[in-house]
């Protein structure tokens, strides 16, 4: 871990001297004030085989992690909608298309 931190120590300060934008990085408080995407990428760059792939992993997982809380909140949403009783439910094919779809072709956004 701390050879990665140097590495992006290392990164960064090229990329600060190479960059007009101001980038203050400190590896005892691991925050940035100002980076764009493309610095991002450039540092990524400069990573080990290794470290693209862990970083590749914590990604997949930070993406797993906001895809269960984003479903979380909608299941949270529809219970709420269900509780206030503003969900109907039905078997009948015509009526469910009725209910989407209103006579001007637009979708029902109720």
């Amino acid at each position: 871990m701390e050879r990665l931190r140097q590495q992006i120590d290392l990164c960064f300060t090229s990329l600060a001297k190479s960059s007009d934008l101001l980038v203050r990085y400190d590896s005892r408080v691991p925050k940035l004030q100002i980076m764009t995407f493309s610095d991002l990428v450039e540092t990524v760059k400069c990573l080990s085989i290794d470290e693209k792939e862990e970083l590749q992993l914590l990604l997949k997982q930070y993406l797993r992690e906001e895809r269960r809380e984003e479903m979380y909140q909608n299941l949270k949403l529809a219970q709420a909608e269900e509780q206030r009783g503003e969900l109907r439910y039905s078997t009948n094919i015509d009526e469910l298309m009725q209910s989407i779809f209103v006579p001007n072709g637009s979708t029902n956004e109720a």
